[in-house]
């Protein structure tokens, strides 16, 4: 997996530097000031069921399915994942 190559403020200032770049790959919306993993728990999207969900290692690669994505391909939007919508 690669490294975040921007961060932008909004959906559309993000979106217009991909299409003007002509990238892919995917567009994640992340939470600011807040770990994914805390925003999570908050939110609801997660529970903590073994010792290891508490672990360093699993908390430093943790990533919600909750956490809106758009996919890129070449600049163009193939699609947008919202879990969020289906709760």
């Amino acid at each position: 997996m690669g490294l975040p190559s921007a961060v932008f403020t909004s959906f559309d200032l993000a979106s217009d530097w991909i299409k003007s770049n002509y990238l892919s790959g995917i567009l994640m919306e992340y939470p600011v000031d807040q770990s994914c993993y805390d925003w999570a728990i908050e939110s609801g999207y997660f529970k903590e069921k073994s010792v290891i969900d508490r672990s360093p290692t699993f908390i430093e690669k943790f990533v919600s399915a909750y956490q809106q994505n758009w996919h890129f391909e070449h600049g163009e939007e193939l699609c947008h994942q919202n879990m969020q919508d289906k709760t």
